[in-house]
C-alpha cells in the first residue's frame, strides 16, 4: 500500500518554538513563587492548552482559573509566534518538495490557530498545507489520537496511509497505536530521547537537503547519530536526509 500523506507537528518539529514555552513556564511559575519542577514540561507537552491549565492548578494549588492562566500564556507567547519564531533549517525546502510532488499535508498542533497560522504564514509554508488542526478543535491533547484522526479525515486519508512526524515520544506512541506510520524528528530543545514507537527517526531537519550525493544512508552516520543525539532510542532507522526517507519507504513497500 502506498503512503501518500503527511501530518506534521508544529512546535519542536517544524517550528523552533519550544524555547519560548520553556521561558513561559519558568516565568509564570516564578511569578507565583514556584520553581519549575524538573518533570513539569515533559508532563504537559502532549496536553491541550486547557488541560495544561487544569493540571497546573491542581498540581501547584493555584488560585487562578484555567481561563486566566491560558490568557496569561497567550499574551506571553503571542508576539513571538506572530513576529519572531522561525521554522527549522531546511523545513521549507522539505515541505516544498512534498508539495511539488503533490503529497497532501496537514499540521496537527497543541498550539492555537492564532499562534500556528501566523507563524506558518510568516515563514512562507502555510499555503502548502491542506489543513491545520489544533488540540482545541478536537477538545483533546495528543495523548488521544483524535487530532490525528481529524487531520487524516481532512486529507481524505486512512490512518495506515499517513506518516505522522513528531518530536515527542508520547505523541509518537499515540499515533502509532492509532495505526499511523510515524517519524521521530530530533529537536535540540527537546528533553526527550526515547522514541520507542517510531518507524523512522530524522536526525535533524538541516540534513533534509535534496543533494543526490547524500541519498545513501551510511552505517557510520547512523551510528554517530545514535550515539550523539539519540542515546536510548529504539527507533527502527536513523537517516541523514529526508530524501533517504523516501527511498527507504519505497524499499519497504
Amino acid at each position: 500500500m502506498d503512503f501518500r500523506y503527511f501530518i506534521f507537528d508544529l512546535d519542536g518539529t517544524l517550528l523552533d518554538s519550544m524555547g519560548i514555552w520553556d521561558e513561559i513556564d519558568v516565568k509564570y511559575l516564578a511569578k507565583r513563587g514556584i520553581e519549575l519542577p524538573a518533570d513539569y514540561q515533559q508532563a504537559v507537552t502532549p496536553m491541550e492548552t486547557y488541560e495544561i491549565a487544569e493540571y497546573s492548578i491542581r498540581r501547584f494549588g493555584l488560585s487562578d482559573t484555567p481561563e486566566e492562566l491560558v490568557a496569561e500564556w497567550r499574551e506571553m507567547a503571542g508576539d513571538a509566534y506572530r513576529n519572531t519564531l522561525q521554522i527549522f533549517p531546511f523545513v521549507k525546502e522539505t515541505v516544498s518538495l512534498l508539495y511539488r510532488k503533490g503529497i497532501p499535508m496537514a499540521v496537527a498542533t497543541s498550539s492555537d490557530h492564532s499562534f500556528a497560522e501566523p507563524a506558518l504564514e510568516r515563514n512562507g509554508i502555510l499555503s502548502m498545507f491542506q489543513a491545520v488542526v489544533t488540540a482545541a478543535d478536537v477538545g483533546k491533547g495528543k495523548k488521544s489520537p483524535e487530532i490525528y484522526y481529524r487531520a487524516a479525515e481532512l486529507l481524505g486519508a486512512k490512518p495506515e496511509e499517513v506518516w505522522v512526524v513528531e518530536d515527542i515520544p508520547e505523541a509518537i506512541e499515540t499515533a502509532a497505536n492509532a495505526g499511523f506510520r510515524t517519524m521521530a524528528v530530533f529537536d535540540p530543545e527537546s528533553r526527550h530521547s526515547a522514541y520507542s514507537e517510531s518507524d523512522i527517526s530524522i536526525a535533524e531537519w538541516q540534513h533534509a537537503g535534496m543533494d543526490p550525493d547524500k541519498w545513501t544512508v551510511h552505517k557510520e552516520e547512523q551510528q554517530r547519530i545514535k550515539e550523539e543525539k539519540w542515546a536510548g532510542s529504539k527507533a527502527d532507522l536513523f537517516v541523514s536526509s529526508f530524501e533517504d526517507i523516501w527511498k527507504l519507504i519505497d524499499e519497504r513497500e
